[in-house]
């Protein structure tokens, strides 16, 4: 995918980028959404690759992949972004419809695994349990790039053709102040990709 190389030179600590684009059709259940069964914590730069890919078609210009990949030196950097797009992650998942307990506990597993401090773990947790105020992960972008990594995440985590989920991109996108046509390339990479992915497991 256009940008993957750049972005892996960007991030010495990153999982292997081949393994991180097959999140959307990796589920036990064999479901073929890209839905809250899918995403989970599959990784920063997943997304970022993603979005990446999205914004360089939107400048019709060379982006910075640094700007979507803090530098892998910057471990902290690093861990702020995972943080931010696991908030949002679950946000979505909220709005896709009640979390299950075992949908709950499941995700609460996966936080104990991820390389992140006790607060940032309670703060997942307890996002998990309690839906965040979608106004709490729109603060959390410092750019434009990373408002379109938490718009990307966001539409992993969710099942496309869940109404509530739609509308909630819907007011994610026009409150990230997220142009119109980086929404509309952004959705297109994360559907060419499943489809992909797709063609790859049936």
């Amino acid at each position: 995918m256009t940008g993957l190389n750049n972005l892996h030179e960007h991030h010495t600590h990153a999982t292997n980028l081949k393994e991180n684009q097959r999140v959307h059709s990796l589920s036990k259940n064999h479901d073929r959404h890209i839905g809250r069964h899918t995403y989970r914590f599959s990784g920063v730069a997943a997304v970022a690759s993603l979005a990446f890919a999205a914004y360089k078609r939107y400048t019709e210009e060379q982006a910075r992949a640094s700007a979507f990949l803090p530098d892998g030196r910057d471990t902290l950097a690093y861990r702020q972004l995972g943080v931010t797009l696991a908030r949002a992650m679950i946000a979505a998942t909220h709005a896709s419809g009640e979390m299950s307990s075992e949908e709950k506990e499941e995700l609460i597993s996966e936080t104990h695994i991820l390389d992140i401090d006790k607060q940032s773990q309670a703060l997942l947790i307890n996002e998990i349990n309690n839906p965040a105020n979608i106004q709490s992960i729109v603060d959390s972008a410092s750019s434009i790039e990373e408002a379109a990594e938490i718009y990307t995440t966001s539409l992993l985590a969710i099942e496309f053709d869940n109404i509530n989920a739609r509308n909630y991109l819907i007011m994610l996108g026009a409150k990230l102040e997220l142009p119109i046509k980086l929404i509309w390339e952004i959705e297109q990479e994360v559907y060419t990709q499943w489809a992909f992915d797709n063609l790859h497991v049936a």
